[in-house]
């Protein structure tokens, strides 16, 4: 979070937004690697760093999605990350199907279109 603050203050914002990850599971992390790819940030959120703690003001007008593998602790994130300004934040848990990827949404607050959103899949 300390970078992307510091590249805000240069007035930088990343095109697609952020990603917040809070899993500890291959597969988010493997998302959440990826979406640098696509003109997205990411911040990832250790298991035991308390979220009442963290300063979310960095998200501040941008498009953010959470996800994690605790769907209690991926909406607490998402609702403290909305009060902290967030333009747009959706919640989920991605999880192996057997169709391949799938999404559980939790939250949405102000959540974009499908076709803006469409760099998730």
């Amino acid at each position: 979070a300390e970078q992307l603050t510091a590249m805000r203050r240069r007035g930088y914002r990343p095109p697609k937004g952020v990603v917040v990850c809070l899993s500890s599971q291959r597969l988010g992390k493997a998302f959440a690697d990826g979406v640098e790819d696509l003109g997205a940030a990411s911040i990832d959120i250790g298991s035991d760093e308390k979220l009442d703690r963290l300063d979310f003001r960095c998200l501040l007008g941008l498009k953010v999605v959470v996800h994690g593998d605790d769907e209690p602790r991926v909406t607490e994130a998402a609702e403290r990350i909305q009060k902290a300004g967030a333009a747009a934040v959706v919640g989920l848990r991605y999880c192996q199907d057997p169709e391949g990827l799938a999404e559980k949404w939790l939250y949405a607050h102000n959540a974009w279109t499908v076709p803006e959103a469409s760099w998730l899949k």
